[in-house]
């Protein structure tokens, strides 16, 4: 356990409104479980984002690993400002590691359409990633030693992997629900129409009689 950073002023009005990003405002404050409301609200805005926004899943993902390397620096001047070692009320590392969960079955959630599917797979990487998060096995508290916001995030970002990769042979192997089955048979049914359409196209362009035009220059 590395020592508590150097105190630092919370008069600033930039050290509070850092430490209103870092705690999510009154989420990691006044809320008794602050991990998980934290992971909670890390899940509704994903699943908002994913319903609401009209982006490819892949870009939400992408947008939530960049705010991930936003958070170290934020965590780090979090921890200086209130003077703890990976201070409780900082949930900013849980908010932007929980969709990140998502990241090997973001292929069902391209195809699936349903707001039921879309919830109840959120909700299983939901209750994965807090068992990963709490529970911490495979070296994943040994992470927490890294210096900083570094040790703060990184943690969460393998309890993240973790939870991501049971969920993906999970879904894989066996389908949480048959909504997601018939998802998964959606998937393969239009990779092999959009393979059909290529052989297809390719074989008309190699069969197809020469035309007036192709006539007209050969001669």
């Amino acid at each position: 356990m590395t020592d508590a950073p150097p105190p630092a002023s919370q008069d600033s009005g930039s050290n509070r409104l850092l430490l209103g990003i870092a705690t999510l405002g009154p989420l990691g404050t006044c809320c008794p479980a602050p991990g998980t409301f934290g992971s909670l609200a890390g899940a509704l805005a994903f699943l908002a984002l994913l319903e609401w926004s009209y982006l490819p899943p892949s870009y939400i993902l992408w947008g939530f690993t960049l705010l991930a390397l936003l958070a170290i620096p934020i965590c780090s001047a979090a921890e200086s400002i209130l003077c703890k070692r990976d201070p409780g009320e900082v949930i900013i590392d849980e908010f932007v590691a929980m969709p990140l969960v998502f990241w090997g079955v973001y292929d069902i959630l391209t195809i699936t359409e349903g707001t039921l599917e879309k919830l109840t797979l959120t909700v299983a990487g939901f209750v994965l990633f807090r068992i990963f998060d709490i529970w911490k096995p495979l070296g994943i508290n040994r992470l927490q030693a890294l210096p900083k916001g570094l040790g703060i995030v990184v943690d969460d970002l393998g309890a993240a992997f973790a939870a991501g990769l049971c969920l993906w042979i999970f879904a894989l192997t066996f389908p949480l629900s048959f909504f997601l089955f018939k998802a998964q048979i959606k998937i393969e049914h239009e990779r092999r129409c959009a393979s059909n359409c290529i052989g297809s196209n390719q074989s008309d362009g190699s069969s197809r009689s020469p035309s007036r035009y192709d006539r007209a220059n050969r001669q």
